[in-house]
């Protein structure tokens, strides 16, 4: 998450785009997603399957070339996502847009980082805490965009709106299948 938040941050003003994530965005993906993500994951019952798995090597990238194509520079930078949201003064609709699908793709790819297999159900209902933590991170992320105003840089979106950060999550939560099939990473 903060790898593809850094070099979002940095990338932007290389293709032209300003500030596509604000300080206090910055801090809220640190402290308030890393934070209970880290909680969640942690709460979650050890499967047998990864004892079994060879350690990773030091030299192993910690980015991936997966994690690379996740980063949602294109949302920015291509006119496809644009005419769904409202004109605004200083793009704060859009803007809010861009920053409630980036939450919304890392916390739907959190159900597909969660198990190796290609059923993201395996298992789910057993990982309460897990549920729980992902549901109030979804739910602090809704009460930012409605409240949030200047000090989260960000606006009430209408239903319309809400389906641009929706869709793109499922996305990733649909690519993430698809990876997982393509790399026979499940048994």
């Amino acid at each position: 998450i903060n790898v593809s938040a850094v070099l979002i941050s940095f990338l932007a003003p290389l293709l032209n785009i300003t500030t596509p994530l604000t300080i206090i965005q910055i801090l809220f993906v640190n402290l308030i997603m890393d934070t209970l993500a880290a909680l969640a994951f942690g709460g979650i019952a050890p499967l047998k399957e990864y004892m079994k798995e060879k350690p990773k090597s030091r030299t192993e990238s910690i980015v991936s070339l997966y994690m690379m194509t996740m980063i949602s520079i294109l949302f920015l930078k291509t006119n496809s996502f644009r005419p769904v949201f409202r004109e605004s003064n200083g793009d704060i609709v859009f803007m809010t847009g861009y920053f409630t699908s980036y939450i919304f793709m890392i916390l739907i790819n959190a159900f597909n980082i969660r198990t190796k297999h290609i059923n993201i159900f395996n298992g789910l209902f057993k990982d309460k805490s897990f549920l729980g933590i992902i549901g109030a991170i979804f739910l602090v992320q809704i009460i930012f965009v409605f409240i949030g105003g200047n000090i989260m840089r960000t606006t009430p979106l209408t239903l319309v709106e809400w389906s641009v950060p929706v869709v793109l999550g499922l996305i990733v939560l649909i690519c993430g299948m698809i990876f997982k099939a393509m790399t026979k990473q499940t048994k």
